[in-house]
């Protein structure tokens, strides 16, 4: 996993961590988190493979070098590296369902 990923996981933890804590643990807050992150990544391939299809269309029509082109992979970056952090979040919870 890139640092960036691995930056925005412990962000996203430390994040839940306080909420959970700022009003005690409520029975079922994991499984309840783990249901938005399964959602959370179907929704992120989605949008993956939308914007690989983006890109692909622009190489296509030989505008692979553009500004556009460029734009669209650097979108495409940021959504596979925000799609790592979420899976990465689903892993913490079912671990911590397994507990």
């Amino acid at each position: 996993m890139c640092r960036g990923a691995r930056l925005i996981a412990a962000d996203r933890q430390a994040s839940v961590l306080t909420k959970t804590a700022s009003r005690g643990y409520q029975p079922g807050d994991a499984r309840q988190h783990l249901g938005q992150a399964e959602r959370h990544i179907r929704e992120g391939e989605r949008l993956i493979l939308r914007q690989r299809q983006l890109v692909d269309e622009l190489e296509r029509h030989g505008h692979g070098q553009s500004q556009t082109a460029n734009l669209a992979r650097d979108i495409l970056q940021s959504f596979e590296m925000t799609q790592s952090a979420r899976i990465v979040d689903r892993g913490r919870l079912k671990q911590a369902l397994d507990r």
